[in-house]
């Protein structure tokens, strides 16, 4: 038997609570636009689109 998963911030969405806070805050703390984040995301090797950021 398996406990079951904590709820996702997103219903049915892949980001975690950690992904949604890191993504504000480097927009609005650190004022990086997300076509920059993209980029960096990219370097890490995770493919994400700037809609999804968005």
């Amino acid at each position: 038997m398996q406990a079951p998963a904590p709820a996702r911030l997103i219903e049915g969405g892949l980001p975690t609570e950690a992904t949604v806070a890191q993504v504000l805050v480097s927009k609005c703390a650190d004022h990086l636009p997300l076509y920059r984040q993209v980029q960096i995301y990219a370097r890490q090797g995770i493919a994400l689109d700037r809609s999804m950021l968005a």
